[in-house]
């Protein structure tokens, strides 16, 4: 009877473990990984690193007040390796229509919100290349969701010119 106990222990004990890992991407040329890191408490980040380990950027998932914090659902590099695209729920059932989609961009080195650029996210994404598919909240009268098709690249060196462009201007103040 022990011996029972004991192996449904061992069974229960090695699940548990296996949901707790972390989830390892790597780039098409190898150069670069993603990690979606699960740490102490449930605490939740996506880290891009080198291959040899060196942490370029860290997007942590916290939770909120009154929140469960955020999980990565779906999670993909582009084919060239440029992006590393992301999406992300609510744990505490907080606005399930709303899905939170980031973008890690190896030109700028920078984890963008892909809300933040283009409106709120509603529906997963598709990958192709350097495009994403989706769809967005559409703010109007009626508010709906309205399909989306994005280039990274279109809209990443504006975003970068403008931070390269600042830095250069606050040298010269």
């Amino acid at each position: 009877m022990l011996n029972r106990f004991v192996i449904f222990v061992m069974m229960i004990g090695g699940s548990i473990l296996v949901v707790a890992q972390n989830r390892v991407y790597e780039s098409p040329n190898r150069d670069l990984r993603a990690v979606i890191v699960i740490g102490k408490q449930h605490q939740r980040r996506v880290e891009v690193r080198t291959s040899r380990g060196t942490l370029l950027q860290t997007k942590r998932l916290a939770p909120q007040i009154y929140s469960g914090g955020e999980a990565v659902g779906h999670a993909e590099w582009s084919s060239d390796g440029n992006f590393f695209v992301f999406n992300t729920y609510n744990l505490g059932g907080h606005q399930p229509w709303h899905v939170p989609t980031y973008f890690y961009c190896v030109k700028d080195k920078r984890i963008h919100s892909l809300d933040a650029l283009v409106g709120l996210i509603t529906s997963d994404f598709s990958l192709l290349g350097n495009t994403i598919t989706t769809t967005r909240l559409k703010v109007g009268k009626e508010m709906a969701n309205e399909p989306l098709t994005v280039t990274l690249p279109a809209i990443v060196p504006r975003r970068a010119e403008q931070i390269v462009g600042r830095e250069r201007r606050e040298r010269v103040l």
